[in-house]
């Protein structure tokens, strides 16, 4: 996938964290499809079989959506993906592993301890996501 017309830029804060998204839709290549429509764009895409990487994790992607007024979530050293797959149904067992890899991965990479510091996310209510104003961050 071509980024080179997405605005993203450098960090502006930190320390990193992990941000994990779900795409709301059932292929990898839908989401290429809305990144494109929308011109946002994640680190990375995660399905059963692949990790797609879109932009190098030290520049800022653009996949979060601040409102004016709001705080830059973008540049504040979140390394963001998504997940195929919708946030208030169960994941892809392969899915899942391969978030695992990338966690791991970018762990290592950026520091990010191993930990959920705000607390594991909630269960889905009433099979949807139960956090719809907010992505569910790790931070360090």
């Amino acid at each position: 996938m071509d980024a080179t017309s997405l605005e993203r830029g450098s960090y502006v804060a930190g320390p990193f964290k992990i941000v994990h998204h779900t795409t709301e839709g059932s292929t990898a290549a839908g989401a290429f499809e809305t990144y494109r429509k929308r011109h946002d764009i994640p680190h990375f895409t995660v399905d059963d079989k692949f990790i797609y990487q879109h932009l190098d994790t030290e520049v800022a992607a653009t996949a979060l959506a601040h409102p004016s007024g709001t705080v830059e979530t973008n540049r504040h050293s979140a390394v963001q993906f998504e997940l195929v797959g919708f946030a208030g149904k169960p994941k892809n067992k392969a899915s899942l592993a391969n978030v695992g890899r990338l966690c791991r991965w970018i762990e290592s990479t950026h520091g990010v301890p191993p930990a959920w510091p705000n607390g594991f996310p909630d269960p889905p209510v009433n099979g949807q996501d139960p956090s719809t104003t907010t992505a569910i961050n790790r931070t360090g």
